[in-house]
């Protein structure tokens, strides 16, 4: 029964800061900002770190074979 109920409901907007919390729009630019670049940041310096750890891991790994 819980399942059915859960199908008719709608989808409501919750945003995290609105004008009746006393934001202004220009903290809320910031913060849309921030939470769409943080993201994509992290995401790339954790990809040059995975590539470059792979690197130094096969280098390592051939010198140690090619002796």
């Amino acid at each position: 029964m819980s399942l059915i109920s859960l199908r008719s409901r709608e989808v409501t907007d919750r945003p995290l800061l609105s004008e009746a919390d006393g934001v202004d729009a220009k903290t809320r630019l910031t913060w849309k900002i921030v939470n769409m670049l943080l993201p994509s940041i992290l995401i790339i310096l954790l990809g040059g770190y995975v590539m470059r750890h792979n690197k130094k891991r096969s280098l390592n790994l051939k010198s140690l074979y090619n002796e």
